[in-house]
């Protein structure tokens, strides 16, 4: 497995990142860096003498350019892209899974099923970019299609789009199974855990 040493929040590492996401990859990031350290220990420094991030390691070799990571890569794929295929499945409407033989196709060539994946691809997108101006700032909001106020049941993929977003940024984690109702005064506390970097 590929494994990608450096800090979610570094734009070099998420280049990397974002290369392994989107070719399908199967990676490991581990935290490096700064904070985390681990870059200018003598391990470390043997594989990279720069003691930078990102450190790139899969199967005895190691890179550490990020632009010839960025640019230049070539791993081939280790499997399916599980993540892709999880959302696109968990976007169907109307198809029973079976516990064998499911068709990833089936049920996706509907324009709602369309508009999901498109409004899902553009929330996430902006999640993950770089990039978002302070002053035109948008909230993603990521909500069951048929959720209501009385039921909990969730399992649509929500935790897991944004574990995966985790690759790239710092993320602050609010389960909506325990959010405090409006009519409590605690309400206002919901989000006190999010900072300006989550």
């Amino acid at each position: 497995m590929l494994k990608i040493w450096g800090r979610a929040n570094s734009v070099n590492v998420q280049k990397a990142v974002w290369a392994a996401a989107e070719t399908g990859v199967v990676f490991e990031r581990v935290d490096a860096g700064m904070a985390f350290g681990k870059n200018n220990e003598d391990w470390y420094l043997e594989l990279n003498p720069n003691g930078k991030i990102p450190l790139l390691q899969h199967k005895g070799f190691t890179l550490w350019e990020s632009n010839v990571i960025d640019h230049n890569i070539e791993i081939s794929n280790e499997g399916i892209n599980y993540f892709g295929n999880f959302i696109k499945y968990a976007l169907k409407k109307g198809v029973v899974p079976s516990l064998s033989d499911n068709d990833i196709e089936e049920g996706t060539n509907t324009l709602e099923h369309q508009q999901a994946m498109n409004a899902f691809e553009t929330g996430f997108g902006y999640l993950l970019h770089s990039y978002n101006p302070p002053d035109d700032a948008k909230l993603v909001l990521f909500i069951d299609k048929d959720a209501s106020s009385s039921s909990v049941d969730g399992g649509n993929g929500k935790s897991v789009s944004m574990d995966a977003v985790k690759h790239f940024r710092e993320t602050e984690f609010i389960d909506g199974k325990t959010f405090r109702g409006a009519k409590s005064d605690s309400n206002r506390f919901n989000f006190s855990s999010v900072t300006p970097a989550t």
